[in-house]
């Protein structure tokens, strides 16, 4: 990722320096300094006129350029240049004003080391045939003709009317000395532009480390999202969950997103993720509200504080085409009791668009607890959260809903554990609170689902026992009646199978368990005890929970751990 910022960084910078270049290397022009440098466009082709200059020779050497060609009206910075590659072949190219960085003079000067000879030699001649060049004119003849050297290193000279007629043979010079370096082209302007763009860009980066510098401050400007080239017009990262964690607040959980994006799509930036490039995005949702985003929060109006008037509040979530399962999770939940296991004042109720499955009607305290809404593609294009609450009294409510491209829990199962060890508990089970006032812990009525723990590999067996936190015994109430209201099963004892357990009851191992105790008999036959109950059996791990319409309990909190296999 830091690579993909880095990058991105660059080509942001680029596309302002190139948008700051573009404009004015259309209208770049070749000068003619001192008439020495001559241009000529032929068929969408520069020519160049390559200065050539020697030393004076004995008088007659068919070799030797006109004498009237000299260097008298050569510039100092082009007598520099002579000196570097010699005074028998001079050409002369402005790089540094005309073309920008495309000529060096060293390495030029390297292709034309300095023939050594003496002052009565003439020069040594190249083995090649010789090119026929027509002499130069003086450069106070101002009328041009031209006269081109036919070969593959092609240089175009200029010449006189005069001369050109003129019936002596020309004087020849080795042409075989100068290398496809000494004919050069004007660079485009697309060229010029980029070559420009890497001296600026290496200030930008160099200096952009400079507090209150001009090359900090266009880093800023390039990092807005209201700049044309924004860095995250030019970087792209994957909208994934994120944690955003604050200072003794609870953990939210997010998506990544661009801040101006988070804003637009009506999240609450709460944390930084891609690298520094994004932040963690925060949907924190209300009433009427709908989302289609992976992950987000359905709030009771007000929260954290608690809402205490009536309410009617319906938050939809649109489903996307890959969603499997929906993960609803109560952050914290706190509403009015029921009412013999029966939620009327207050109602938490969820529905599925099409679903085939029923689930429970939600009141009182359920902080902690969680579903998984099992989604048919095919009918489900929609979830609805409707929170009822007739009464005035205090209530808030905080709910996690992500919406999974992949079943986590098993079909058929409303809840679903992963550790080695935890708590499994009936809904309503707390007798503690935060917000409301009015407790009454109990199970609610016609419940029927399944709570479902993933096995760890290496474990073959799950135990749950009737133990708190403190090592105290759990309060354990299935409650079922015959048909004159008395208690199946005697007070203070388990209820183990059919006969004790028609109605309500939790289901392990495939035996129904109820009662005031947790014991199936197979530790031990007092049932006025709790003892462990233990589940070795093949497949999944199932604890069924089971309710009719009528009487209710407290319910159970039970502690479950898995059991490692033993060898043989």
């Amino acid at each position: 990722m830091w690579k993909l910022s880095s990058l991105g960084l660059i080509v942001s910078m680029m596309c302002w320096e190139f948008n700051k270049l573009s404009g004015n290397n259309d209208r770049e022009a070749l000068r003619d300094y001192n008439g020495e440098l001559l241009k000529r466009v032929n068929g969408g082709r520069i020519g160049l006129l390559g200065n050539v200059s020697t030393q004076p020779l004995e008088e007659g050497d068919a070799t030797t350029p006109s004498a009237e060609f000299t260097t008298s009206t050569l510039a100092p910075d082009r007598l520099r240049l002579r000196d570097l590659i010699g005074r028998s072949q001079v050409q002369y190219i402005d790089y540094k004003v005309e073309y920008g960085l495309r000529y060096d003079p060293a390495v030029f000067a390297n292709k034309f080391k300095r023939l050594p000879q003496q002052a009565h030699e003439q020069p040594q001649l190249s083995t090649s045939p010789p090119v026929q060049v027509i002499g130069p004119p003086t450069f106070q003849n101002t009328t041009p003709t031209t006269a081109t050297v036919e070969s593959d290193n092609v240089t175009t000279l200029f010449g006189s009317d005069e001369e050109s007629k003129s019936t002596e043979p020309p004087p020849t010079f080795n042409a075989s000395i100068i290398i496809s370096e000494n004919v050069m082209r004007p660079p485009t302007g697309v060229e010029s532009t980029f070559e420009q763009l890497g001296d600026r860009l290496r200030t930008l980066l160099l200096n952009s480390f400079e507090p209150n510098s001009t090359e900090s401050r266009v880093i800023e400007k390039l990092k807005s999202p209201l700049s044309v080239f924004s860095l995250f017009n030019v970087i792209k990262f994957e909208n994934r969950p994120c944690i955003a964690r604050r200072e003794q607040l609870a953990t939210f959980y997010g998506i990544c997103y661009h801040e101006m994006e988070c804003s637009q799509l009506g999240g609450v930036p709460m944390d930084h993720c891609a690298g520094g490039f994004g932040v963690c995005c925060v949907f924190q949702l209300g009433c009427n509200d709908q989302t289609a985003q992976n992950i987000s929060y359905f709030q009771s109006p007000g929260y954290p504080t608690a809402l205490r008037t009536k309410l009617t509040c319906t938050f939809t979530v649109t489903l996307r085409w890959n969603v499997r399962q929906v993960l609803l999770e109560f952050i914290f939940f706190e509403m009015g009791p029921p009412a013999d296991g029966n939620c009327l004042g207050d109602q938490l109720i969820i529905t599925v668009q099409n679903g085939y499955m029923k689930y429970p009607v939600l009141c009182g305290i359920n902080s902690g607890q969680h579903f998984y809404i099992q989604v048919d593609r095919d009918y489900s294009h929609s979830l609805h959260l409707t929170a009822v609450s007739n009464s005035n009294e205090p209530k808030a409510f905080n709910i996690r809903i992500t919406q999974l491209t992949s079943r986590e829990a098993p079909e058929g199962c409303l809840q679903f554990y992963t550790g080695i060890n935890g708590y499994i508990k009936s809904f309503n089970y707390d007798d503690h609170s935060v917000v409301v006032t009015e407790r009454k812990p109990s199970y609610l009525n016609n419940l029927n689902y399944a709570i479902c723990i993933r096995r760890a590999p290496n474990f073959c067996a799950v135990t749950f026992e009737n133990i708190g936190d403190g090592g105290e015994d759990n309060q354990f109430q299935l409650v079922n009646l015959d048909e004159d209201g008395d208690s199946l099963v005697r007070p203070g004892t388990a209820g183990v199978e059919i006969y004790n357990c028609p109605d309500d009851f939790i289901a392990i191992n495939y035996l129904r368990l109820c009662g005031e105790r947790l014991n199936d008999g197979a530790t031990t036959e007092d049932y006025t005890r709790n003892s462990p109950v233990t589940d070795d059996s093949g497949g999944p791990l199932v604890v069924g929970v089971r309710s009719n319409d009528a009487t209710v309990g407290r319910g159970f909190k039970l502690r479950y751990r898995q059991d490692i296999c033993q060898k043989g």
